[in-house]
């Protein structure tokens, strides 16, 4: 999913369970040096794993 694009940007993910979270996406952290070995992104200081996305959209554009 390559979710090292979406830092930096204000961003809505939507989840599989039907959750949706907008705002700043940062903190991109890679497989090898996460816990589980999982990439995963922060928006709003929730830390959300790559599996758990269904879809990410970019709400702005630099």
């Amino acid at each position: 999913m390559e979710l090292y694009k979406y830092s930096g940007h204000k961003i809505r993910i939507i989840c599989k369970t039907g959750n949706v979270f907008e705002g700043l996406a940062y903190d991109y952290i890679p497989p090898q040096d996460n816990e589980p070995e999982e990439a995963s992104i922060t928006i709003d200081s929730i830390e959300i794993y790559e599996s758990e996305i269904k879809r990410i959209e970019i709400l702005n554009h630099h």
